[in-house]
């Protein structure tokens, strides 16, 4: 891969923008749209499924990929679907 954090998701490799942790599930419009299995290697979390939410309010148009609401965590990220 030519990124250095991607998930696979639909059947392809997406890349991924890493930003500040943001707890998606907690926004009203929040909504839990499936989940994709992340390729982050400088992550504890790498090779994970993780949740892939919608929140449209926050962020228009764009699908964010958190791993809140997935149980205990060694750590909680998010990153934007480019």
């Amino acid at each position: 891969l030519s990124y250095a954090q991607s998930c696979f998701w639909h059947g392809r490799w997406i890349p991924l923008q890493h930003i500040s942790n943001v707890t998606v599930e907690g926004f009203r419009d929040a909504r839990l749209v499936g989940q994709c299995k992340l390729n982050a290697p400088s992550y504890t979390i790498n090779g994970e499924m993780i949740n892939v939410w919608e929140a449209p309010n926050e962020y228009p148009g764009q699908l964010l990929v958190h791993n809140g609401d997935q149980g205990p965590q060694p750590t909680y990220q998010t990153w934007i679907m480019q």
